[in-house]
């Protein structure tokens, strides 16, 4: 498995389902190309006006969109984000606009000319049918456009059996899909394990969830918020 961060020096394009998909996925990353003189840009494909769980206050759909892209612009400012741009798509119907999302995603690629894709592998990650219709927009366009791809990856065993289980719990609002098979990663980052909670902080609406010392063991909870995991098409 290759350790040292191929994404330095480098334009990226990070492309999420949701606000909040970035920080507890690929903040320290994110960072250190940013910190290397290279460009992100992120692609948002829906506001997460569904994402309720965590929310204490009473509001509209219309209000959480504007609370998420509040905080994605937050995380923006913390990453050093050269832009964001958010498709705004319904939440949880994903897989319905995959046609235009691609067209987009195609226009986007385009104008940027990035020399990787970062986003969700066949699993999702965590299994949400958005993340999995996701992958597939962005694994079409990076082979038609010569992009390389690089996916998400849950970490190896001994911890990816914990976070399954956590994920399975959490199952409570939104599409999932049945399969739980995951892809094995060839690219281990070290990062910066506070930078990446002070992303997933600024995320306050959806903090409560994200936060690992909330979902899992302390033991999985410093390695998650010391390495990034990717499989490197």
């Amino acid at each position: 498995m290759k350790t040292e961060n191929l994404f330095l020096g480098k334009k990226v394009l990070v492309v999420t389902a949701h606000p909040d998909d970035e920080s507890p996925l690929a903040a320290g990353t994110i960072r250190q190309i940013v910190d290397s003189g290279g460009e992100v840009h992120l692609v948002c494909a829906t506001l997460g006006e569904k994402g309720r769980a965590y929310v204490s206050t009473q509001c509209t759909e219309t209000e959480l969109k504007e609370m998420r892209r509040q905080e994605l612009l937050s995380v923006g400012g913390l990453l050093g984000l050269s832009s964001i741009s958010v498709l705004n798509y319904s939440d949880g119907q994903l897989a319905e606009s995959i046609v235009e999302f691609k067209v987009r995603l195609t226009n986007v690629v385009k104008q940027l000319q990035p020399n990787f894709i970062i986003s969700f592998g066949p699993d999702g990650y965590t299994g949400h049918k958005d993340h999995v219709a996701t992958y597939v927009v962005c694994k079409s366009v990076a082979l038609e456009q010569g992009v390389r791809f690089v996916m998400f990856c849950l970490p190896p065993e001994p911890y990816r059996q914990e976070c399954q289980k956590v994920f399975l719990k959490k199952r409570k609002f939104g599409a999932y899909s049945e399969s739980q098979t995951c892809i094995e990663p060839n690219i281990k980052i070290s990062v910066d394990g506070e930078l990446k909670l002070r992303a997933m902080e600024c995320h306050a609406s959806q903090v409560a969830g994200l936060n690992p010392y909330n979902l899992f063991s302390p033991a999985l909870a410093r390695h998650v918020l010391s390495f990034e995991y990717y499989y490197l098409d």
